[in-house]
């Protein structure tokens, strides 16, 4: 049976502007990814930005991350909330927004030791104890030697300790001598704490090495010469 030459050209026009709108939609999705990017970059170079920077940030990630790649844009819109939530003094709702984020983004990708950590500091923060061990101990063993993490890893297990915690133990060995390999003036930074300086000693005691350098990290941080 022969087809009408005009209903067989408005389908092909329909699949056209089909793939055109779909066409849009990800370019216009991959230029807001670009400039949100940026934004997570310089938050994580622990660069000043404006709220309203990251609040533009925020929301195009989060439009991004229902189109295509879920777990970077949503783990790029954490970072940004964040430090929106930092600078805000933990404001409550902020911190619910920041933890549905984070959990989001482990739903899509559950391999992230970065976005296990935030869980665990925003768990700890709420007084969930147990939460925060669980996501700690998953956020090392999904990446024990994760750069940047071993310092706040090694300072939250401590905390936990302190509280009872004894399950984090195990899995935190290690994580000192880590962080004194490569961010050893973070781990000084928390040299505010005796205890937490005191334990740091005695993690890093059998290696002379590390324990040196160490020593030195607090003297710099304490601004000994």
């Amino acid at each position: 049976m022969a087809r009408d030459p005009r209903l067989i050209a408005g389908a092909a026009a329909a699949v056209s502007a089909g793939f055109f709108c779909l066409a849009s939609v990800s370019l216009a999705a991959s230029v807001w990814s670009l400039s949100a990017d940026e934004v997570a970059d310089r938050v994580r170079a622990d660069e000043a930005v404006a709220p309203a920077d990251l609040r533009a940030a925020i929301r195009a990630d989060r439009s991004a991350a229902s189109l295509f790649e879920p777990a970077r844009h949503l783990s790029d819109a954490a970072v940004d909330l964040a430090s929106m939530h930092a600078g805000s003094g933990g404001a409550l709702e902020r911190r619910a927004e920041l933890e549905d984020v984070v959990v989001r983004a482990l739903e899509a990708s559950p391999s992230s030791p970065y976005n296990w950590a935030r869980l665990a500091a925003l768990r700890f923060n709420a007084g969930d104890e147990a939460g925060a061990a669980a996501a700690l101990r998953l956020s090392i063993g999904t990446g024990r030697f994760a750069p940047g993490l071993g310092a706040a890893r090694a300072r939250l297990g401590y905390l936990l300790i302190g509280r009872g915690r004894f399950d984090v133990a195990g899995p935190l060995s290690g994580q000192v001598r880590f962080a004194a390999t490569g961010e050893v003036d973070a781990l000084a930074a928390f040299a505010r704490d005796a205890g937490f300086e005191a334990y740091c000693h005695a993690q890093l005691a059998r290696d002379p090495v590390l324990h040196g350098v160490y020593v030195n990290a607090l003297r710099r941080v304490s601004g000994e010469r």
